[in-house]
């Protein structure tokens, strides 16, 4: 009976992790050569990058809507994305302002199309080692 209880518990609890949320093409986050000091993970220049294309993880960055400030925690974290079945990991180098800001890539990567602007997709936070290539 313990068992199954615990199981239970942990159907729940991985359910109640997964969330919803809008996720767009925001072609601000194309480009390679942005300073990283017009986002707003400034922090992350301590971690030697200095550009968008300089992070290791780009095209597969973003903004990500729990980042609030410069100096939030979740700078430098990692964010699964999934819609219709198709999984991306983004990495977070801005704050998404309510919602999920992707570059032209990963976005085509999460949907399957260049020309889809905006979907609502699944989203937790993962191991940042994801995000690394």
């Amino acid at each position: 009976m313990k068992l199954i209880n615990t199981l239970s518990l942990l159907a729940v609890a991985g359910f109640a992790l997964a969330q919803n949320a809008t996720v767009v093409r925001d072609t601000f986050y194309d480009q390679k050569t942005l300073s990283l000091g017009s986002v707003a993970c400034t922090i992350l220049e301590s971690d030697g990058f200095t550009t968008l294309g300089g992070v290791p993880a780009f095209p597969n960055i973003g903004a990500v809507p729990a980042i609030r400030t410069g100096d939030d925690p979740l700078c430098g974290t990692c964010w699964q994305l999934t819609f219709d079945g198709t999984v991306v990991n983004i990495f977070a180098v801005d704050a998404g302002r309510g919602s999920f800001h992707l570059t032209t890539e990963a976005m085509t990567a999460l949907t399957g199309s260049s020309t889809v602007s905006s979907v609502t997709a699944t989203f937790s936070q993962v191991a940042k080692s994801l995000c690394t290539p």
